[in-house]
């Protein structure tokens, strides 16, 4: 019997009444991964059933009709849903993640977006057991691997390339809440938490910026466990990736709308809304960078005021003085655009 046939009558059970990890996957332009994707949702050596839930932002490319390969080949477990207009375009960054939450039947929610894969297949049963076992953590996770479109390695380690080697620990709930964001393919999150999050999700379903929110939204509850005994996932990073093939500003400009949302989220914690004040500071120094190289005066109007506002909240006259003296002599030396 496989492990698919096996999970579908797991103690006698039909799936789907006792789903123990809801797997939750985006899908747009994925063609050339999404096989291996796949692959590693279905190698998966559990104890208990689990469900497939693939959202398809309207692909161009094949992914919808490997999408469909696969849900004929395991009915009761892959479950689609094709979208026939792209929701990203149209400033829907979070609906494939609210439509996928929404209808998990899990206990857990472990994400993998298609383009990304696993590579342990024991990580759903190493997962879950730690969480079955320890109540006080909100979400485990641990490290990945990025590679390129022709299978080079750009990092061995995600977690260690964009924080810090240090990073290879659990996180704490403020750790979680400031904004420390697990790689995707790599987190289990407790539906409940998820559950109770839900309705501060759906007020910012135009933030794209997904991953940081859910993280931080469910920190709020728990600790976040690092699995040092779970295979790397891999991580592609695809040319015409959405998010890759956004221009700077806009991603600068996101960046400062997900960390605005946090703040105001956790204002009552206040280490928490210090910090993320001090990073939504500091991002919009690099749109204030960008805008005087690029001659964009319209927005470097609007984000200097933006940023003068966070000062008078945070900082005394000098350093005002001193983010004035700054300004001046960037625009001085700036590049020709």
């Amino acid at each position: 019997m496989s492990e698919i046939e096996r999970m579908k009558t797991q103690n006698g059970d039909v799936l789907g009444t006792h789903i123990m990890v809801s797997v939750c996957c985006l899908v747009y332009n994925h063609e050339p991964y999404l096989r291996e994707c796949f692959e590693g949702f279905v190698m998966q050596k559990t104890t208990f059933p689990i469900e497939i839930l693939v959202h398809d932002d309207a692909s161009t490319d094949y992914s919808a009709d490997i999408i469909r390969e696969y849900t004929a080949k395991y009915p009761d477990i892959f479950k689609p849903i094709y979208q026939t207009e792209n929701q990203y375009s149209k400033g829907k960054g979070f609906v494939g993640i609210l439509l996928n939450f929404e209808r998990a039947k899990g206990k857990y929610i472990a994400m993998c977006e298609g383009d990304d894969y696993w590579t342990d297949p024991l990580k759903l049963q190493k997962q879950v057991d730690f969480l079955e076992a320890h109540d006080e953590y909100a979400l485990s996770f641990h490290d990945a691997t990025i590679i390129d479109i022709r299978g080079n390695i750009i990092t061995e380690s995600k977690i260690s390339k964009f924080m810090t080697a240090e990073r290879l620990r659990d996180w704490t709930d403020e750790e979680l809440m400031e904004g420390s964001t697990p790689p995707t393919p790599t987190v289990m999150y407790r539906k409940q938490f998820v559950d109770k999050t839900s309705i501060v999700r759906r007020k910012c379903n135009k933030l794209v910026n997904g991953d940081t929110i859910n993280a931080s939204l469910i920190g709020k509850y728990g600790k976040g466990k690092y699995h040092s005994d779970i295979e790397n996932s891999v991580c592609n990073v695809q040319e015409g990736g959405v998010w890759q093939m956004k221009p700077i500003l806009y991603k600068y400009t996101n960046v400062d709308k997900t960390y605005a949302f946090l703040s105001k989220y956790h204002k009552k914690i206040k280490a928490v809304r210090i910090y993320l004040l001090k990073y939504r500071y500091n991002n919009m120094i690099n749109i204030l960078k960008y805008c005087i190289n690029k001659r964009q005066k319209k927005i470097f109007i609007k984000y200097y005021f933006k940023a003068l506002r966070l000062l008078c909240v945070m900082f005394d006259l000098k350093t005002i003085y001193l983010f004035n003296k700054d300004i001046s002599y960037w625009i001085k030396n700036r590049k020709n655009g």
